[in-house]
């Protein structure tokens, strides 16, 4: 599902447009784990790996989610 968003969003200027790749990644990760429903969306192991908080994520993961409705 990472992969899905990833892909959608790049084919989208307004969502990639002023983010760097590392957080359009983490905010399709965020994206995915929302879809699924996994509790909690942003562990402390997220966090310590890809160095954004959920609020830095949640922006653009909904963002992305809204694009392709």
């Amino acid at each position: 599902m990472v992969f899905f968003y990833t892909e959608l969003w790049l084919m989208d200027y307004t969502v990639i447009n002023g983010n760097n790749p590392s957080k359009l990644v983490a905010s399709a990760v965020y994206a995915s784990r929302c879809t699924l429903k996994k509790r909690p969306t942003w562990t402390q192991t997220l966090k310590l790996h890809t160095r954004y908080s959920e609020d830095q994520v949640r922006l653009l993961g909904v963002v992305g989610k809204e694009s392709i409705q």
